[in-house]
């Protein structure tokens, strides 16, 4: 029997008032924009990796201006330099070792490497990623680390928030433009779909959609917070849904985390609301195979 928006509604909110921490959420449909659901969607959250879909977007409007050559040879900083974070295998680089412009973005959107994010960040100036954010209406979002924090005012966010700030509603927005090629050329959103669409770590919300379902999605994990944002191509309509977590009471690194636990049960909720002819739930022993490393 499909489920009734209100009775989604309802589950939703009873997994965002029960846990342990803040938590919003938003269900968007890209084609129209129109927000179908949301709980403290306006309310701000830490991003933690989600933040680098705009460094992504940045850049890849610097490519299709000719500003930056798609090839662009770009060298890791030496291991010394305070310049590189542990989360991916760039941290492991030699000294000064160099891959196309291309590949960095690969690791850090597809794998979430905190140091090609670094090295990226540090290619185009944090600044220019905030100033593209505010040129397309953003007025939460921002990336908070970097060389400008001091220099922008963001000191006292950046401590509070971490990496970067958004809402759940700005951040389905920013999937819903990709989607729809509003956030650059033709050939930079498909780009940037085809790397979303190849997430390392997926065992947020994607880890309660069917594997063959079409998808694209960032996810994002600090010790209090945990976030995801995903296009899902379900059977009968596509839609955006974001959410994030901040506060939790559960710090731990596990796969029962709460903030885990919760983002899963929201996307196993608004799949089954949006394909009843395809209910699904992972196998008993899914965890076992959910990815690892840091």
């Amino acid at each position: 029997m499909a489920l009734e928006l209100e009775t989604l509604s309802r589950e939703l909110k009873r997994i965002a008032e029960g846990f342990g921490g803040g938590l919003g959420y938003t269900l968007m449909y890209p084609h129209t924009g129109e927000i179908a659901l949301q709980h403290r969607g306006d309310e701000m959250f830490p991003t933690a990796s989600v933040i680098k879909i705009a460094v992504m977007c940045y850049i890849m409007e610097q490519v299709s201006l000719g500003a930056i050559d798609w090839a662009l040879s770009v060298a890791v900083t030496p291991a010394h330099s305070g310049q590189r974070e542990e989360g991916g295998p760039a941290f492991h680089f030699r000294n000064r070792t160099r891959l196309p412009l291309c590949e960095w973005l690969h690791l850090m959107i597809c794998l979430s490497d905190n140091t090609a994010t670094i090295v990226l960040r540090n290619l185009v100036g944090q600044g220019a990623i905030n100033n593209w954010l505010f040129r397309y209406g953003f007025k939460t979002t921002r990336l908070l680390n970097g060389a400008e924090t001091d220099i922008l005012g963001l000191r006292e966010m950046q401590q509070e928030y971490g990496l970067g700030v958004t809402t759940p509603s700005e951040m389905a927005r920013l999937m819903a433009m990709i989607r729809n090629g509003e956030a650059g050329s033709p050939g930079a959103c498909d780009r940037m779909l085809r790397l979303l669409s190849h997430q390392y770590w997926d065992d947020f919300f994607i880890a309660h959609v069917p594997p063959m379902t079409p998808k694209a999605n960032k996810t994002g994990a600090v010790d209090r917070s945990r976030s995801d944002v995903a296009l899902i191509e379900s059977p009968n309509r596509p839609y955006i849904l974001s959410a994030f977590t901040k506060n939790q009471s559960d710090t731990r690194w596990e796969a029962d985390n709460e903030g885990d636990v919760a983002l899963r049960q929201i996307s196993e909720w608004v799949w089954n609301y949006h394909a009843p002819e395809h209910l699904w739930r992972p196998s008993a022993d899914a965890t076992t195979y959910y990815p690892v490393g840091g």
